[in-house]
Parts: structure tokens; sequence; C-alpha cells
């Protein structure tokens, strides 16, 4: 069965792959397969990254402060790769 949950965790290629990292150096974030790669690029890539740009572009402008708060929890699928929860503070 093919899935895409393993794309991006090669230890290999990336640090630490199985945890969330969110500084994660620039080349390392650059090697990402989220958007496909080669003929399989995602067409709608540049929509994607400048609507993530504008969103975490406001949220800092809005929450200056805001910080990590505690360990996050992963969603437990075989298909999925994420957070199931991302504890935040701010003030």
């Amino acid at each position: 069965m093919f899935s895409i949950a393993g794309a991006n965790r090669d230890p290999a290629v990336f640090d630490n792959p199985e945890d969330f990292v969110i500084d994660r150096s620039l080349i390392q974030a650059r090697k990402h397969l989220s958007f496909g790669a080669g003929v399989h690029f995602c067409m709608g890539a540049p929509v994607a990254r400048l609507e993530a740009k504008i969103a975490f572009e406001t949220l800092i402008r809005r929450l200056p402060n805001l910080r990590l708060d505690g360990p996050s929890e992963r969603i437990e699928t075989w298909m999925y790769w994420g957070r199931a929860s991302l504890p935040v503070a701010w003030g």
C-alpha cells in the first residue's frame, strides 16, 4: 500500500525526522517533499506558500510573544503526519 506518511521522515535527510522542530535550518526545510517533486510538483504550491506566509506574518504581528508551551501531541493515523495539539502561550 502506498503511503505519503514517510516522505519527510528519512533520517539520512532530516535530523530527528520524528520530532516537530519548528525552527529547522533552511537547508533541511527546503528538502521537504510536501508539494511533490519534478513533473509531480503541486501546481497550487505557490498559493499555499503565500497563504502560509500571510497567516504566519499576521500571527506574529498580532501575538509577538507567542511561544511553544509544552509538548505537542501527534495525530495517530497510518496516513497523515501532523499535530493533534500544539500548546502555545503568549503574553
